[in-house]
């Protein structure tokens, strides 16, 4: 681990002085000048930082910051799963053997960082009932980025009314004291917040792993006026597995009292993390696939608890090759390949050229979403239509 931020800083970090969104954001006046809300009020606490110091608050600094937040995801992976023997050593070489945390490193990805850090505390606190901090640190990650607000149907299942008040109290609180350092209103604060800036596909760049862009890439589509489909296609596939899951959530509802609780709470955690990189839509890039990190550690733990050993072998190494897949494969394509060869080539056009699209991270995301989705119907019992009263669901089975 130590070699490869070593590796990482001294053969990417320090050449490009840890340059990428990150920097861009809080260093150039030509992405933010510092005016209304950026990313969100975590982002812009952050400026006032740089505003205030800085000398200090450098992007080293912030790098620095972010590879002790990497650390401090680890130690509590560890403490969430009571990691140790075997199950220890996983859980380290996941953190260890993660291209994607050493890319976030070189670029200073620090609200990506600071967001899996925060969700990251959310499943340490659901697994352990402490469900109001659940609900804080949920609400700082929400703040931090919007993209983790996907992760809200979690609490139909741990639902707290006190956790709610400190979730509205909190988020009621950063607003208004980001709107008054802004020198705006809440209003203005929070539409500013939720506004979705669209980034349509930009296939001929690497920077851009969204699913809209891995369709265009798929198709060989680079001219503007086709991208109208592929967002379509994209937003539909999209919404299918979101809707997908939530679905599964709810099946859980008729279940609750045969399921052990922290299994529950790491199988819906990773189900629905798989989900968040993806649903960066056009702003996913390589280092938001951090966020698979823990649904590895999670499956792992789950698949410890199944009784069936053959079963139990060929999960583990089904989310081994996952991982390998997630964490390797794409090394040529976003390290050394040009995607402007890909101009123009659709999927089995040219043999190099497919390849490079298989090993897209969006494409393995799907893959991992769908396995952990048969992992819950296979081994947890969730299956979409056990939410239903009994009657719907055995017509359902005989309109089959």
């Amino acid at each position: 681990m130590v070699c490869g931020y070593l590796v990482s800083y001294f053969r990417y970090a320090k050449p490009r002085g840890f340059r990428g969104d990150f920097y861009a954001a809080m260093y150039d006046p030509n992405w933010w000048d510092g005016q209304g809300i950026f990313y969100g009020p975590i982002f812009v606490f952050e400026r006032w930082i740089v505003n205030s110091f800085p000398e200090v608050a450098t992007v080293e600094f912030f790098a620095i910051t972010s590879l002790m937040l990497i650390i401090a995801c680890l130690l509590i992976s560890i403490r969430i799963i009571n990691a140790h023997g075997n199950l220890l050593i996983f859980c380290v070489g996941v953190w260890s053997c993660n291209t994607y945390l050493y890319y976030g490193f070189s670029v200073a990805a620090n609200p990506e960082i600071l967001e899996l850090f925060f969700l990251l505390t959310m499943w340490y606190s659901l697994a352990n009932r402490h469900f109001r901090l659940a609900y804080f640190v949920f609400t700082c990650a929400v703040l931090t980025k919007v993209a983790p607000l996907i992760l809200a149907p979690l609490f139909l299942l741990f639902f707290s009314w006190s956790g709610i008040a400190l979730s509205l109290f909190t988020a009621l609180a950063l607003l208004c004291l980001v709107s008054l350092g802004q020198n705006q209103n809440v209003l203005e604060s929070l539409a500013q917040i939720l506004s979705i800036r669209p980034v349509g596909p930009q296939p001929t760049s690497e920077q851009f792993l969204g699913l809209n862009n891995a369709l265009s890439r798929l198709f060989g589509i680079t001219d503007r006026s086709s991208f109208q489909s592929i967002e379509t296609l994209s937003f539909v596939t999209l919404l299918v597995l979101y809707v997908w899951a939530i679905l599964v959530l709810l099946s859980a509802f008729r279940m609750r009292t045969a399921l052990e609780h922290r299994e529950v709470v790491a199988y819906f955690f990773a189900l629905f993390m798989t989900l968040l990189p993806l649903m960066h839509l056009g702003q996913t890039h390589r280092h938001t696939f951090i966020f698979l990190t823990p649904v590895f550690i999670a499956m792992k733990y789950l698949t410890l608890q199944i009784k069936d050993l053959s079963q139990q072998r060929k999960y583990s190494s089904t989310f081994n090759l996952i991982f390998l897949s997630y964490s390797f494969f794409s090394i040529y394509a976003l390290d050394f390949y040009d995607f402007n060869d890909l101009r123009g080539l659709p999927f089995l056009s040219e043999f190099k050229s497919s390849l490079v699209m298989l090993t897209e991270p969006s494409w393995v995301n799907i893959f991992l979403f769908l396995i952990v989705l048969r992992f819950g119907n296979k081994v947890m019992n969730l299956k979409v239509n056990s939410f239903l009263p009994r009657n719907s669901a055995e017509l359902a089975t005989k309109t089959l």
